[in-house]
């Protein structure tokens, strides 16, 4: 059995990285859907963050992803609604993207001197 971990973790990480939608849904799973509320999203990815910074620079890499190049009308709304069990005074694709804006920014804050570099085909404007 102690034979197999090196390979399954190596196998792992072989594996190519999920789609911007998924590394962005699997974050709002894992973080949002069940906080009472954005302080509580903010200590979790806090301490993940320490633990664990490769999760979170995954998320941060599927959201910018997700905000440079949106997919279909309306997925934003939804994956932020249900995924993130999110309820925006903006239910809309403009509510949702400042919400995944603000979140980015927020872990790009976290991460610190670990954070990856900024997309560069994004609308984050240069020292935002």
């Amino acid at each position: 059995m102690s034979e197999d971990v090196p390979a399954r973790f190596l196998a792992r990480l072989k594996e190519p990285p999920p789609s911007p939608l998924e590394a962005t849904r699997t974050f709002l799973r894992g973080y949002a859907s069940d906080a009472n509320g954005i302080e509580e999203i903010h200590d979790e990815i806090a301490r993940a963050a320490v633990v664990n910074p490769r999760g979170i620079v995954r998320a941060l890499e599927g959201i910018e992803a997700l905000l440079a190049h949106p997919p279909g009308e309306g997925t934003l709304a939804r994956l932020v609604a249900w995924d993130g069990n999110r309820a925006l005074a903006d239910p809309g694709d403009d509510g949702a993207t400042a919400w995944l804006r603000d979140m980015a920014e927020y872990i790009r804050g976290v991460l610190g001197d670990r954070q990856p570099p900024r997309p560069t085909d994004t609308f984050f404007p240069p020292g935002s």
